[in-house]
């Protein structure tokens, strides 16, 4: 699955996904289980920073911008930071 990953993405997150796979190819399995939990973490990592990269941040996690309108529909929202 990672190496469709890599192949379909072309780009920074799947060369790192390469070079993490590479390096778990050429260690024994002793190894392999013990960077095993912290691939799972760069996986994660990387799976949030894709998803905000195609997606963007949640307007909850923008606290600085109080001041940003938005639309929905005909009604227009003002955002304001909670007091």
């Amino acid at each position: 699955m990672t190496v469709i990953t890599m192949v379909v993405r072309l780009d920074l997150c799947s060369v790192v996904y390469g070079i993490f796979l590479g390096i778990l190819v050429l260690l024994s399995r002793r190894c392999c289980y013990r960077l095993w939990p912290g691939y799972v973490v760069i996986l994660m990592f990387l799976l949030i920073v894709q998803y905000l990269s195609c997606v963007g941040v949640p307007l909850a996690i923008c606290w600085g911008l109080y001041f940003f309108c938005a639309s929905f529909g005909n009604k227009k929202v003002k955002f304001s930071r909670a007091t």
